[in-house]
């Protein structure tokens, strides 16, 4: 019987091209994922990219490792790490339950009641939030 942990995946996203930033963050996850019991993740990491938009080069090749189940556990920084737009986010951490994947942020703040509130919200309730979510700024926080 194996004792080896599910395959971990570890983003980064930092929204100026900072390669200090983008180190700092990826060391501090790498040093989480190490306390989690996760000696091995892979890493994802865009620098320079926009949290207002999810088409993002390594974001998009994780999503892509999630969907071929090669990924089952996710560790960020914080949610604001996938997605500035919180709806958008929601979105994204529901199809990542519903594929089996855990979503672990660093800073704590995904409670399960995001999933349930993205459920009661009417589709065309959140299309006009996130439109209304756009012009939000994408301020860093290392």
């Amino acid at each position: 019987m194996s004792t080896q942990k599910p395959r971990v995946a570890v983003y980064c996203r930092v929204a100026t091209a900072d390669q200090f930033s983008l180190d700092r963050q990826r060391q501090s996850m790498l040093q989480f994922a190490k306390e989690k019991g996760y000696n091995d993740p892979v890493v994802y990491q865009d620098n320079g990219q926009k949290g207002t938009t999810l088409y993002r080069p390594a974001f998009e090749q994780l999503a892509g490792d999630m969907l071929s189940g090669q990924i089952q556990t996710v560790l960020i920084k914080d949610p604001s790490r996938i997605s500035r737009d919180s709806f958008q986010f929601q979105e994204w951490l529901k199809k990542a339950k519903e594929l089996g994947i855990n979503v672990i942020s660093q800073s704590g703040d995904i409670p399960d009641e995001m999933l349930q509130l993205i459920n009661s919200i009417p589709p065309e309730l959140r299309e006009i939030i996130s439109r209304d979510d756009e012009d939000g700024e994408d301020y860093e926080a290392d």
